[in-house]
């Protein structure tokens, strides 16, 4: 568990079984502003990493996304998927990948309202512990951080708005 220098809510990275790992955390914000974050084109640019993009957003079974990061540069990046299953406000099945880097996966993103607040996890699932332990080892739960961190900020920018 990694405590979240600009909260005081830790990430947590966890593996459930050979093929899985999840990360965690809980945010100060109600269950449908962390919804929109993962849903809303205008939201997800604001947090997801530099310059986003959203290239694509249909948030419905059978819909895809794709968001690129650093467009036009040498350091840009894209990632994409479809949705497998979308229960509002608090599930979303997904694949995920990053184009040019390995095999997509199945992510599960819950949302549980705690108290005021939401605690957010998402489950990866790989078809080998090989491929699960080659994303965690490339640093799975410093990104949960650094982009949950900006999320918590921009939803606090948000709500003193």
């Amino acid at each position: 568990m990694t405590v979240d220098q600009q909260s005081s809510h830790a990430v947590s990275l966890t593996k459930p079984s050979d093929l899985e790992f999840r990360v965690e955390r809980v945010f100060d914000h109600p269950i449908e502003r962390v919804w929109a974050a993962y849903t809303d084109p205008k939201v997800i640019r604001q947090w997801w990493g530099q310059g986003t993009t959203v290239d694509r957003l249909d948030v419905r079974p059978g819909g895809g996304w794709r968001f690129v990061s650093n467009p036009g540069t040498d350091k840009q990046s894209a990632a994409s998927g479809d949705f497998l299953e979308v229960s509002p406000p608090d599930r979303l099945v997904q694949t995920f990948g990053m184009e040019g880097f390995g095999k997509p996966h199945t992510q599960t993103i819950e949302l549980e309202r705690v108290g005021a607040g939401t605690r957010l996890s998402i489950t990866s699932r790989f078809d080998t512990t090989e491929e699960r332990d080659g994303i965690v080892n490339y640093g799975a739960e410093q990104g949960a951080i650094g982009g949950w961190s900006r999320l918590d900020a921009l939803l606090k920018r948000l709500a003193a708005a």
